[in-house]
């Protein structure tokens, strides 16, 4: 949208149907994120898709098999097959329901390692009903864990600062 707005031109994707479906990758840009209205403006603006029901978000990390969309309402729910829980983080106790924690996940899909997995992001498990009628626990990441390193894999890697142990 910088590149068209840069350039003086627009694009009209709601014309053609389009949807956008975003997905991660702002560990590196946190200084340059943006909240969402005004995201949601600039693609009415610049690629010309005003209704907030063709413009999806998805959850996903690198070490997670599932991807967690969000529906036509904004919302991210969690597909039956994965488990996700808001832990204490002084304790690893889980949270009360509906109370922001330490997000975990039990995924069955990997089969190379345990699918178990402590992230560095807070967030809420709520089973509130969605307006959009789909039935089931719904995600609402929070922010990450403030750190003074970044520790995810995706981050170590683009540095080259992944330290593979010696298994011998």
């Amino acid at each position: 949208m910088e590149f068209l707005k840069d350039r003086g031109e627009t694009i009209d994707l709601g014309a053609r149907g389009s949807l956008i479906i975003t997905a991660g990758g702002w560990k590196s840009y946190a200084k340059e994120e943006i909240d969402c209205e005004s995201f949601l403006s600039l693609c009415g603006e610049y690629l010309g898709l005003r209704n907030r029901m063709k413009i999806r978000d998805a959850f996903n990390m690198v070490e997670l098999n599932t991807v967690i969309f969000e529906c036509e309402r904004g919302v991210k729910h969690i597909p039956p097959w994965l488990v996700v829980a808001a832990l204490d983080p002084e304790n690893l106790s889980p949270s009360d329901p509906e109370e922001m924690g330490l997000l975990a996940f039990f995924d069955p899909l990997p089969t190379s390692y345990p699918g178990f997995i402590l992230s560095d992001d807070f967030g809420q498990v709520s089973n509130m009903p969605c307006m959009c009628g789909r039935a089931g626990p719904v995600l609402q990441f929070c922010r990450r864990v403030k750190m003074l390193e970044d520790r995810g894999c995706a981050l170590k890697m683009e540095r080259g600062t992944v330290v593979v142990p010696d298994t011998r």
